[in-house]
């Protein structure tokens, strides 16, 4: 359980760099998450059921909330965008989006660290062929590459384009 303090520091879960809570109860996410938080873990993304807890997570400092009934939404809205975009979740209240973009053949593989962005966004995961990778400066972007972007949602159409060329 996530909640177990000996089981935690068992498996070194300060030594993580994220931690997602998605069991079906708030009040457990939100407590597991606080405790990774408090141990160390640099990320934690939790599951909220109830919209209106979203600002409570958000507020206690859990870096990412994601409700599934938004997700739902979106995912409806994304059948009808870009094939090789889709949205993963909005954070903050609708203020953020996490993308989940296939970069295009024609993208010039590159280092991240050399990526110009045209707007603030933060690459959080790459998926290469079924492998994740957890992106460094000098990691590799190339083309074909899944990954999962995290941006204001009024840059979200901008992070698209660049990618999309």
């Amino acid at each position: 359980m996530g909640t177990n303090l000996e089981l935690l520091n068992e498996e070194d879960i300060a030594e993580s760099d994220v931690l997602i809570s998605v069991t079906n109860n708030d009040e457990k996410n939100l407590l597991c998450s606080l405790l990774a938080k408090q141990l160390g873990v640099k990320r934690v993304i939790a599951r909220v059921a109830k919209l209106f807890n979203i600002p409570l997570f958000e507020q206690v400092g859990i870096d990412i909330a994601v409700s599934s009934k938004f997700s739902a939404l979106h995912e409806v809205k994304n059948q009808f965008n870009e094939k090789n975009i889709g949205i993963l979740a909005t954070v903050e209240q609708g203020k953020g989006e996490v993308l989940d973009i296939v970069i295009s053949e024609n993208f010039e593989a590159k280092k991240l660290m050399e990526i110009k962005l045209p707007t603030r966004a933060v690459i959080g995961i790459i998926n290469r062929k079924k492998r994740v990778i957890i992106p460094k400066g000098d990691t590799l972007i190339m083309p074909n590459d899944e990954i999962i972007v995290f941006t204001k949602n009024e840059d979200a159409q901008s992070i698209r384009d660049f990618f999309n060329k």
